[in-house]
């Protein structure tokens, strides 16, 4: 199940569903997907682009603007599938995406997986595998950019993830708290490293991502 956030962003859904779609009907292991699109109470006519051109994508709409965590949340509620892929409107997702990260999972002691993410403009990682750093006594964390990192990651960038939906919603999804976003993607692998799940990260693929 694929749970893409969206506040007006007709023109990235038309510049990047595409590449999502793609990359579902690529991968052997798939069989069955979903993309929903949980609207934040757009103003852009992103709804009606939607059901025009994607009538197969199910839409979930807030009446209120709520930001990513409560957005994404109700995705995850209502994902029918057992692996979710959460996912920003701005992200272009290479046709392997898929192929490579699933296997991923398959780990039992596993949370989820995200890959590098390269800009637009130069092509090089810009957010790759996260270090946890410890710096003037807090927890922070540096992102490892080479382009054969591989392993365990602190953290699962909320643009792009794929997660067991059991572990994620026994952790009560995204913490509400951090409305309207930022830091409730650390938060969440923060949680699940907790219950001795790992989180995971390669560069052997890549999204492009337009910030």
């Amino acid at each position: 199940s694929v749970i893409i956030p969206n506040y007006n962003g007709q023109s990235l859904l038309a510049a990047y569903l595409p590449t999502v779609d793609a990359a579902l009907h690529s991968c052997p292991r798939i069989q069955q997907s979903e993309i929903i699109i949980v609207d934040d109470a757009s103003t852009d006519n992103s709804v009606a682009y939607i059901e025009q051109y994607w009538p197969t994508i199910h839409i979930i709409r807030n009446k209120q603007n709520k930001g990513f965590s409560c957005t994404v949340n109700k995705g995850i509620l209502q994902a029918k599938f057992e692996i979710v892929c959460i996912l920003n409107t701005d992200m272009q997702l290479p046709i392997d995406y898929f192929t490579i990260l699933l296997p991923m999972l398959t780990q039992p002691n596993v949370f989820g997986v995200n890959c590098a993410i390269r800009s637009p403009k130069t092509g090089q990682i810009m957010e790759g595998r996260k270090q946890a750093v410890i710096q003037h006594h807090k927890l922070t964390y540096k992102d490892l950019l080479s382009e054969q990192e591989e392993g365990e990651t602190m953290y699962l960038c909320g643009g792009n993830a794929l997660i067991c939906k059991e572990k994620l919603i026994s952790l009560g999804g995204y913490d509400e708290l951090f409305s309207p976003f930022y830091f409730e993607d650390m938060d969440l692998s923060l949680r699940a490293k907790q219950q001795g799940w790992i989180s995971l990260y390669t560069a052997r693929t890549s999204c492009v991502h337009q910030h």
